[in-house]
């Protein structure tokens, strides 16, 4: 695995999201997924704010034919919730996004986005029922109780 060499500090601090320090620890990030994924490991990752209601592995393991799967931001890939097969497809992708991030200094979302497009890489947008982003979550969910009701029906 790469070394942040210098950059190193940057782990062990909070860092707001308009910062340069924080635009430094996105693109690391990047190249985190890269490097688990070219090592041959399967990977989900999940940003720190995201809270999981249930197992997600039931579902992600149930859908073949993808080697990426990202919840939705809109009409693009959410970053904050992707699971990726290793497979030279998505090696390749990461390799691609790593690179727009450490040289065109785009931001881990554009980067992944662009790569995607670039490389025409097949990805399946997770149902936003059962992988919501944060805002559609919480348009639905105002209050502690809206969610119990909802978790009650759940198998």
């Amino acid at each position: 695995m790469p070394s942040m060499g210098e950059d190193s500090s940057i782990a062990s601090s909070f860092a707001d999201q308009a910062t340069r320090e924080f635009k430094k620890k996105i693109r690391w990030k990047i190249t985190l997924l890269y490097q688990i994924v070219r090592s041959g490991m399967n990977l989900l990752y999940m940003d720190c704010d995201v809270v999981l209601l249930k197992n997600p592995f039931t579902y992600l393991y149930s859908v073949k034919g993808y080697d990426m799967m990202a919840q939705r931001d809109g009409r693009t890939i959410c970053t904050g919730f992707m699971y990726f097969v290793s497979s030279l497809s998505t090696v390749t992708l990461l390799k691609q996004a790593n690179m727009y991030v450490q040289h065109l200094t785009m931001d881990d979302q554009d980067a992944v986005n662009r790569a995607v497009k670039d490389r025409k890489t097949p990805f399946l947008f997770l149902p936003s029922d059962r992988f919501p982003s944060g805002g559609e979550f919480f348009a639905r969910h105002q209050l502690a109780w809206d969610l119990k009701s909802e978790l009650s029906l759940l198998p």
